[in-house]
């Protein structure tokens, strides 16, 4: 996956994401959601070895919460080079 894929998805699809603080990893994070219908989309985007750990997300009702940096580090891209840089304005 390259950025500009990872970047069409979100875009194209109308994915809602907001930069938020990832209690985990300790950094601001964009978390970003997606209807179930979108999780197939997603998974295209994917190399099997994203799956060697597994992703991890949260299941909610209607949609999965993932964190950016849980999908986008393993393929070497930075978060700004799909969200832009983290402002309080959108955080």
């Amino acid at each position: 996956m390259t950025a500009i894929d990872f970047y069409r998805f979100i875009e194209d699809n109308g994915i809602e994401y907001h930069w938020a603080f990832n209690s985990e990893t300790k950094e601001n994070d964009v978390i970003f959601f997606l209807y179930y219908f979108q999780i197939e989309e997603l998974r295209k985007l994917l190399t099997t070895s994203d799956f060697d750990e597994g992703i991890k997300c949260v299941m909610k009702d209607g949609y999965v919460a993932f964190w950016a940096s849980d999908i986008l580090d393993a393929h070497d891209i930075k978060l700004t080079d799909i969200f832009g840089r983290y402002t309080e304005a959108n955080n």
